[in-house]
């Protein structure tokens, strides 16, 4: 499955090395913290449309080419990258078992939030 967060990340990342400009001028010009900035560029932060429109502008690239889906999808399963470079077993176990408790753990939180804001949506986890 493809994260369009990951991919709209790396296709705004690649957008500044190619104008040249730097997350921090990125961060100035949209008002934002770097740490904000950061968590868009690694993909932990989804962008609107408005903020896709203003780093659109600020690169001086379309919209459009920076929600364009690479020929050769990237890896966007940070379970799968850990795994790819686990040495031993142990450590392949070790990786499957934090995947685990992470899907727990968001599994929870989507359930509390839901009960506190009283949507019946569940989570898809």
């Amino acid at each position: 499955m493809l994260d369009m967060n990951m991919i709209i990340a790396s296709n705004i990342s690649k957008a500044l090395k190619s104008t040249g400009k730097k997350q921090t001028e990125l961060a100035d010009k949209m008002g934002y913290s770097k740490q904000v900035i950061s968590n868009m560029l690694s993909g932990s932060r989804s962008i609107n449309a408005a903020e896709l429109k203003k780093i659109a502008d600020f690169c001086n690239v379309s919209m459009e080419n920076l929600v364009e889906i690479p020929d050769s999808p990237i890896e966007t399963n940070v379970v799968r990258i850990f795994m790819g470079k686990a040495k031993t077993e142990d450590a392949r176990k070790g990786i499957d078992i934090a995947d685990k408790l992470i899907d727990m753990y968001l599994f929870h939180k989507n359930v509390r939030e839901s009960s506190l804001t009283g949507s019946t949506e569940w989570s898809s986890l």
